[in-house]
C-alpha cells in the first residue's frame, strides 16, 4: 500500500507538471492521468482533449528538450507531442519548418555534441547513435548463447575423438590377434564394453555410428564458434550499423511529415521514454506515444543473430554437408556441367580430406585421458562440488599423477561396504573383475572443501586398490593400511624408480600430498600458502592409512609427529573457517 501511494504521488505531481506547461490547456477539477481508488490504479487521459485549438500560430510554443531529470525529459516529450497536434490541426507550415530546422536539429547537435550541416545529416547521426547503443545492449545475450553452444560442442567433440581413438586402438589389437586382452576393455562405447568387441565387423558398425555423430557435431560447432567470434567484434561492425540505420530511415519515411518530426522529438527523448513506458512508471499518453513508434529499434537480438550468422568468417567444416555441396558445385563447373563425374570426384576428394583431418585430430588425442569412465550419482551440493573439481580439471589431473587407471569408477550414496562404515566413504570392489569400482559416500562433512578432498582421496584410493588387486587377490579394499602396504610393496617390486624407501616416500609426496593440497588450494582461490592445504591430504594418510613418513626440505626422511599432524589439521580448519567455496554451491 505504501509503495502504491508513493508511485501515485510521483505520477500525480508529474501529471500536473505536464499539464501546467502546455499552452492552451484547460484545467479540470479532477486528477490528471491517475486516480487512486479502492487500492487499484485507474488511468485518466484528458490531455489532448483540452487544448484550445483556436490558438494563433504565433501563440504556439516551440518544441523543448532537456535531460536533467525525469520530469523534464518526460514532460518535454508529452508537451512536444501535444504542441505538434495543435500545429498540425491548423496546418501551420512556418511552425513546422522552424521545429525541424531550428529546434530539432540543434537539439540533436546538443545531445550528440557535434554540429551538422543540415537536418538530414543530424537525423541520420541520431538514428546511428541509437542503433549503436542497441547493438551494444542486445548482442550480449546472443553472445552468451553462442558461447555456451560452442563450449558444449567442443566438449562433445573431445568425447567423440576419445572414443574414436579407443576404437582405433581396439582395431589394431584385433588385427594383431589380441582378441581377449584389450588395453581398455572396461570402457564402454554405446554401452558396449570394448572387451566385448571381438570382430572388425562389430567395430566398424560402432565406428560408423560414432563417426557420423562426430561429423554432425563438429560441423555445427564450427559454425557456432565462428558466429561467436563475429559477436565478439560486432559492436564495431559498420555494415550492421548501416543496415540498421537504413531500416530505421525506411521506417521514418513511412510516416507523414508531421509524424516524422513527432518521431524525431520522440527519439531525442528515447532513453527516458523506454524507462517510463511501463509500470511502475506508467503514464497513458506516454504509452500511446511509445506504441505509435513501437517498431523503432532495428538492431534487435533477432537481427543481430541473423547478421552474425550471415557475415561470419570460417566457411564450413570439411565434415559438413555444405562443404561437400560446395565441392560438387566447384567440380561441376570444372567438368563443363558434367554433374555425374563431378559428384563421384567430389566423393573421392571429401573422403580423402576427411580422413586426413580426422587423422590429425586423433594423433593429438590421448587415449589414456579416456581410459576411465566416472559415473556420478551424487546430487545437490555434493554433485556441485564434484563439478567444480571437473571444471578446473583438478579431478583427473590429481588422480592421474598417482596412477593411470583403466576401470569404471562410480560415486554414489551408501551406508556401508561389506559391513564396513569406515570414515566418510568406503570402496565396494565386488565387480572389479568387470572393471567396476563403486565408492559409497557415507558422510559429506561440511559440504565444502573437506568434501572435495574426500572425493580426491577416494578416487586415489580406488587407483591404489585396483593396482594391488592386479597383483594380489582377496585384499579388503577398506583396510586402508593394508592396501597402502601392498601398494608400496608391489610398486617397489615392479618399478625401479620406487625401489628404495626414500623414493617411495617421495612418490607419496609428489603424487598424493602435494597434488591434493594444490587442488584444494585452487578451489579456494589460493588464499593461503600451499602449506595450509596439506592437512587436507595428511588427514586421510595419517588417520586412515597410518602413514607418517615424509621428506623435509633437505630431502631427509622424517616421521610425522602428532604435534606436526595436528598443526596441519589446525591450518586446515583455519582454511575451512575462512573459505567462501561453500557459497559457490548454494
Amino acid at each position: 500500500m505504501v509503495i502504491k501511494n508513493i508511485i501515485y504521488s510521483v505520477l500525480l505531481i508529474a501529471s500536473f507538471t505536464v499539464t501546467g506547461q502546455i499552452e492552451g490547456l484547460k484545467k479540470k477539477d479532477t486528477d490528471y492521468f491517475i486516480k487512486f481508488d479502492k487500492d487499484e490504479f485507474i488511468f485518466k487521459d484528458p490531455l489532448f482533449e483540452n487544448f484550445n485549438t483556436n490558438s494563433n500560430e504565433s501563440e504556439i510554443k516551440n518544441f523543448e528538450f532537456g535531460w536533467n531529470s525525469y520530469n523534464n525529459s518526460i514532460t518535454y516529450a508529452l508537451n512536444n507531442a501535444a504542441l505538434l497536434k495543435i500545429a498540425r490541426d491548423q496546418s501551420q507550415r512556418k511552425w513546422f519548418a522552424k521545429q525541424k530546422n531550428e529546434i530539432i536539429k540543434p537539439a540533436i547537435e546538443k545531445k550528440l555534441g557535434k554540429s551538422f550541416s543540415n537536418y538530414e545529416h543530424a537525423k541520420n547521426a541520431l538514428l546511428s547513435n541509437i542503433e549503436i547503443k542497441n547493438i551494444v545492449i542486445n548482442h550480449v545475450p546472443i553472445e552468451t548463447k553462442y558461447q555456451n553452444i560452442r563450449h558444449t560442442g567442443f566438449s562433445k567433440q573431445k568425447t567423440h575423438l576419445g572414443k574414436l581413438k579407443l576404437l582405433k586402438i581396439r582395431k589394431e589389437e584385433i588385427l594383431a590377434g589380441n582378441i581377449n586382452n584389450p588395453e581398455f576393455g572396461a570402457i564402454k562405447i554405446n554401452n558396449i564394453p570394448i572387451k566385448n568387441i571381438k570382430t572388425i565387423k562389430e567395430l566398424n558398425q560402432l565406428w560408423q555410428h560414432l563417426y557420423n555423430t562426430f561429423c554432425s557435431n563438429t560441423a555445427a560447432t564450427h559454425v557456432s564458434n565462428h558466429v561467436y567470434k563475429m559477436l565478439l567484434k560486432i559492436e564495431n561492425e559498420s555494415k550492421l550499423i548501416d543496415l540498421a540505420v537504413t531500416k530505421k530511415n525506411r521506417y521514418y519515411r513511412n510516416f507523414n511529415e508531421w509524424d516524422q518530426i513527432n518521431y524525431m522529438q520522440f527519439l531525442i527523448n528515447y532513453e527516458e521514454i523506454k524507462k517510463y513506458s511501463s509500470l511502475p512508471y506508467y503514464i497513458p499518453k506516454l504509452l500511446e506515444l511509445s506504441n505509435k513508434f513501437k517498431d523503432t529499434d532495428k538492431a534487435n537480438d533477432i537481427e543481430i543473430e541473423k547478421y552474425a550468422l550471415n557475415n561470419r568468417d570460417g566457411g564450413h567444416s570439411v565434415f559438413s554437408d555444405e562443404y561437400f555441396d560446395e565441392l560438387v558445385e566447384e567440380l561441376t563447373r570444372k567438368y563443363n556441367n558434367d554433374a555425374r563425374e563431378a559428384y563421384y570426384d567430389a566423393l573421392d576428394q571429401i573422403r580423402f580430406l576427411r580422413e586426413q583431418a580426422l587423422k590429425k585430430l586423433l594423433d593429438n588425442t590421448s587415449a589414456s585421458e579416456f581410459g576411465e569412465e566416472i559415473t556420478n550419482n551424487l546430487t545437490g551440493k555434493e554433485l556441485c562440488i564434484y563439478k567444480k573439481l571437473k571444471e578446473l580439471n583438478l579431478f583427473k589431473n590429481t588422480v592421474q599423477k598417482f596412477s593411470k587407471g583403466n576401470y569404471n569408477l562410480t560415486f554414489d550414496y551408501g551406508t556401508e561396504c561389506n559391513g564396513s562404515t569406515y570414515g566418510d566413504a568406503c570402496t565396494d570392489a565386488d565387480d572389479l573383475a568387470n572393471g567396476n569400482i563403486l565408492i559409497k559416500i557415507i558422510s559429506s562433512g561440511q559440504q565444502s572443501l573437506d568434501f572435495a578432498a574426500t572425493l580426491l582421496h577416494e578416487a586415489i584410493h580406488a587407483e591404489m586398490y585396483k593396482y594391488v588387486d592386479e597383483h594380489k587377490k582377496g585384499i579388503d579394499p577398506n583396510d586402508r593400511k593394508n592396501v597402502l602396504h601392498y601398494y608400496r610393496y608391489y610398486k617397489a617390486k615392479n618399478e625401479n624408480d620406487v625401489a628404495t624407501s626414500d623414493a617411495q616416500h617421495q612418490a607419496m609426496q609428489d603424487m598424493y600430498i602435494i597434488p591434493i593440497a594444490e587442488a584444494i588450494r585452487a578451489l579456494d582461490g589460493g588464499k593461503f600458502p600451499l602449506e595450509h592445504y596439506k592437512g587436507f591430504a595428511w588427514d586421510g594418510l595419517y588417520s586412515q592409512y597410518e602413514y607418517d613418513a615424509y621428506l623435509d626440505e633437505n630431502g631427509q626422511l622424517k616421521t610425522m609427529t602428532k604435534t606436526q599432524f595436528y598443526n596441519y589439521i589446525n591450518m586446515m580448519n583455519d582454511v575451512m573457517k575462512s573459505t567462501n567455496f561453500k557459497n559457490n554451491c548454494n
